[in-house]
């Protein structure tokens, strides 16, 4: 059947059909079901078609919409006033926020006995929008329990310790991370570090329990992988991959993860929406 057919019986425009064939766009469930039901697919695929699509969209997108969805302006608000802050420090040496793309994120969180977040490995691979970019820097908000201005990182692999500082309101740990050489335009970097969370806990405090794990996107992001390590003795419940599109937006479920013969929890998002994504999870108590 030709595009120019398929486009009478289904009522979409040719047009908008040759982008969802070609994969330039990822065509909406309603207008799936169409042309499925024209090209005479058995009822009994639609069910498994309509699961595929649910999948590409989670992968590419990290939501099952097929829009990015909006952030918040608190959300945005927040963002520039930390940029703002860091800038003396940072970005003003750098050329402004952002200086560089980020190719991909994985993070690996250790989580403690206790339900706190010990530590967070990170690998990031950054590439240059313009010559002499030669920082990073990573900023970690407020936690319950913990002094920001003893967050630090530790093992760091192709980069050095740079000017780190906290944010006085609301709190935020500005971790500046110097390469080992200023990159050229369009050059890619990988640096390796780990934060460390246990030794920023305020002594006498209870242990801050963690219960997500996200990191935020201002913008549509390249690739995000994101690794949860439980501890044998506290094992959680109804993990769920999550994406938000404001801090306060009520929760997305991706989809539910299953937890590994390991206590390990993982998801992948190949294309993040602007928004959160992450983890989520229950306890089954509160030592």
């Amino acid at each position: 059947m030709s595009l120019r057919e398929l486009a009478r019986h289904t009522g979409i425009p040719r047009s908008t059909l040759h982008t969802y064939f070609t994969g330039a766009a990822l065509a909406p469930a309603p207008a799936l079901d169409r042309i499925l039901i024209v090209l005479d697919c058995p009822p009994p695929s639609l069910r498994v078609w309509a699961r595929a699509r649910e999948r590409i969209a989670a992968s590419a997108f990290g939501s099952p919409t097929r829009h990015a969805l909006p952030i918040n302006s608190r959300f945005l608000a927040f963002a520039a006033m930390v940029d703002q802050e860091c800038g003396s420090t940072a970005d003003e040496r750098s050329g402004g926020a952002d200086p560089y793309d980020q190719l991909s994120t994985l993070e690996r969180a250790h989580l403690a006995e206790d339900r706190s977040l010990a530590r967070l490995d990170v690998r990031i691979v950054v590439r240059a929008r313009r010559e002499g970019v030669d920082r990073y820097t990573l900023r970690i908000g407020p936690k319950p329990g913990q002094d920001p201005d003893r967050v630090n990182v530790s093992g760091l692999v192709n980069c050095s310790a740079g000017g780190h500082r906290t944010v006085s309101q609301p709190g935020v740990r500005a971790l500046e991370l110097t390469f080992d050489h200023p990159l050229d335009r369009g050059e890619p970097y990988m640096l390796e570090f780990t934060v460390d969370f246990a030794s920023a806990r305020i002594p006498g405090s209870a242990p801050p329990i963690t219960t997500e794990l996200a990191r935020g996107f201002r913008r549509a992001g390249a690739m995000y992988a994101l690794e949860a390590m439980f501890p044998a003795g506290a094992r959680p419940h109804r993990l769920r991959q999550i994406h938000l599109s404001h801090i306060d937006a009520e929760e997305n479920v991706v989809a539910p993860v299953a937890l590994s013969q390991w206590d390990t929890a993982n998801i992948l998002v190949e294309r993040p929406a602007a928004g959160l994504h992450g983890l989520r999870w229950d306890w089954t108590e509160h030592p």
